[in-house]
């Protein structure tokens, strides 16, 4: 993995990171206790495939905002900069 491809996938791993907490935060307000880490464990057998495709197609990708949305994984985005 080159320097940039290493980059990348640094960044992905953080808005997924950062989406699974958030969507953990949810649940946890849902349940008012902490859904703890078989939540998270779950999340990833549900979502990552799913998030990993929207990540790929979307322009946090590449955005240099990313770490403030780049967990919602938009495809249209009026906060996108380069």
């Amino acid at each position: 993995m080159n320097k940039e491809e290493l980059f990348m996938f640094k960044r992905f791993v953080e808005a997924e990171r950062r989406r699974i907490d958030v969507d953990k935060w949810h649940e946890g307000e849902k349940q008012r206790k902490d859904p703890g880490e078989e939540y998270v464990k779950e999340w990833i057998e549900k979502n990552a495939l799913w998030f990993r495709e929207a990540w790929n197609v979307s322009d946090c990708k590449f955005c240099n905002n990313w770490e403030a949305c780049g967990y919602l994984v938009k495809q249209d985005c009026k906060n996108y900069k380069l």
